[in-house]
């Protein structure tokens, strides 16, 4: 590459830093990132013997977050750096991969519009500040699409056998670590080897190929075999229970516009429509029609092979997604697809670098930046701060909570954030046990085979506790447990008044008391949150 590539490329990685920096500690750790504070917690043998028997994610991430937290502590920022560090290192792969797919004589030019929509891209800025895998496994996936796409271009630097051999070293190894980042990335390596291998029998007029990315994939089972019973078992959890509501029309097409769109706009209304995401829905639909744009323009070029395989990476998965959420189970949900967005951005820029007009070149690609940017801001300066203020929840448990009081997590997960936040974590009790607790005769509703829910048995413990308490706290978060929520709250009004209810997002606090006298609400210290009991 020239200079001046480098200063491009040098300028995407800055701006996808600033961008992602800006909002690490804008919001508080929500449940799934206090997982993965607490799973980094855990020995390695813990990690690797013990958590895949009741979580639903592979080890590799948290293996990495417990190095890492032992070198930079477990404070907000620290635990999302290394999210935010791979998001930025993402950036140079979209790069290239966006110069392997442009026009002869614009590389440099596209590789930079590349680079750049995807350091914007909401889904992956948002991403990038969240302590959890997604981030990590978008850029495995990112390099495995470059190399599936180098291996399936007719004519490149990889037909040399040294290229060809590190191409294929890539594929492997990119494939290898996404599978044991999330188990949903199977969904995608598998699409996209078998486009991969029917592109190059089609090249190649010879079944060879089908042969070589066979054996590639057996490699990366290889690589993946230790955690395939642990991936069974798991499987069959999510298949029997899991917390996905049902598939809706309105669901697949609001995780279709939050992957390829700018998630984050605000909702509006619409005359007899009611309420919605119709901006980001407005945004999507041409980004849509520039991918679409993009892949006919290369497909006139006779580039039809780099076509497939960018169309392959960016829809296939969400379609077999869609697929396996209305016939097994549903797992629809945007954070699992956002690796496609790094194929779609891709076909973006091919379709503008397409415009002949430099003008409205100029203009759709400012348009689509200022997008980006203001729905990235929204998300985490202009609207809330987040569904799950677990730090707000904390502090008013806190503040207003008398020595001796129950203060009770249900269910038990909840622990992991509210505790992470809490000055004194030994007042607390998750129910029916601390997190994790596996094997027990307990109904999962949600799928996680460490969270279950009270039992009769349960109940009638905590019905005789009850009788010796003057006041307990019930901290809830909204869910598929909710109805079991219910049946403990109706449990403890048997004995005592709800004095306080406080709603934080999707988490409820409620106070209950023996004691007479006062509502408590009168000495509420923010009436905007607190509810008066009934």
């Amino acid at each position: 590459m020239s200079t001046r590539s480098w200063i491009s490329l040098g300028f995407a990685v800055l701006v996808a830093f600033a961008v992602r920096y800006a909002a690490i500690d804008a919001r508080p750790l929500w449940l799934d990132e206090a997982y993965s504070n607490w799973f980094a917690s855990l020995s390695l043998h813990d990690l690797w013997i013990e958590m895949p028997s009741y979580e639903t994610h592979p080890p590799l991430y948290y293996t990495v977050l417990h190095f890492w937290k032992g070198l930079f502590g477990s404070s907000e920022p620290a635990l999302r750096m290394l999210s935010l560090l791979c998001s930025v290192a993402t950036v140079p792969v979209v790069f290239a991969l966006g110069w392997m797919c442009a026009p002869r004589g614009r590389q440099g030019g596209a590789a930079l519009v590349a680079a750049v929509l995807f350091a914007l891209w909401p889904i992956q800025v948002h991403h990038a500040v969240d302590a959890r895998p997604y981030a990590m496994m978008t850029l495995a996936m990112a390099l495995y699409c470059a190399a599936a796409v180098a291996l399936a271009r007719e004519s490149s630097s990889v037909d040399s056998p040294r290229g060809r051999r590190a191409a294929w070293l890539v594929f492997i190894l990119s494939g290898a670590v996404a599978l044991w980042l999330h188990n949903t990335s199977v969904i995608s390596i598998g699409l996209v080897g078998v486009a991969l291998a029917v592109v190059l029998m089609l090249l190649e007029r010879s079944r060879a190929p089908l042969w070589k990315v066979a054996a590639a994939g057996v490699v990366m089972i290889v690589f993946w075999l230790p955690y395939l019973p642990w991936f069974i078992v798991q499987s069959e959890a999510v298949t029997a229970n899991f917390w996905i509501k049902p598939l809706s029309i309105r669901h697949v097409v609001a995780t279709f516009f939050s992957v390829f769109s700018a998630d984050g706009l605000p909702d509006i209304t619409l005359p007899w429509f009611g309420p919605g995401d119709y901006l980001k829905l407005a945004v999507g639909i041409p980004l849509v029609a520039l991918a679409v744009c993009g892949a006919l323009r290369i497909k006139r070029e006779g580039r039809w092979p780099t076509a497939v395989m960018l169309l392959t990476a960016a829809f296939a998965p969400f379609a077999a997604v869609v697929v396996i959420s209305l016939l097994i189970r549903p797992i629809m949900l945007p954070r699992i697809l956002m690796a496609a967005s790094v194929p779609f951005c891709v076909l973006v820029t091919l379709g503008l670098v397409g415009m002949e007009n430099r003008t409205w070149r100029a203009l759709f690609l400012g348009a689509i930046c200022g997008v980006f940017f203001a729905a990235v801001t929204n998300a985490f300066y202009l609207g809330d701060r987040g569904k799950e203020p677990w730090d707000a929840v904390a502090a008013r448990v806190s503040a207003e909570s008398l020595p001796g009081d129950a203060i009770w997590l249900y269910v038990n997960h909840n622990e992991l954030p509210f505790d992470y936040y809490f000055d004194h974590p030994e007042r607390t009790r998750a129910l029916p046990q601390s997190y994790p607790a596996p094997g027990l005769p307990n109904e999962y509703p949600l799928g996680i085979l460490g969270v279950p829910v009270l039992s009769a048995k349960d109940l009638a413990r905590l019905d005789r506790e009850l009788s010796s308490l003057r006041r307990v706290w019930l901290i809830t978060r909204a869910g598929r447990t909710e109805p079991h929520q219910k049946i403990l709250q109706q449990l403890i009004t048997r004995h005592m008044r709800v004095r306080k209810i406080w709603r934080y997002g999707i988490i409820t606090v409620q106070l209950f008391s023996r004691d007479a006298g006062p509502d408590l609400r009168t000495r509420a210290d923010d009436p905007a949150l607190a509810l008066s009991a009934p």
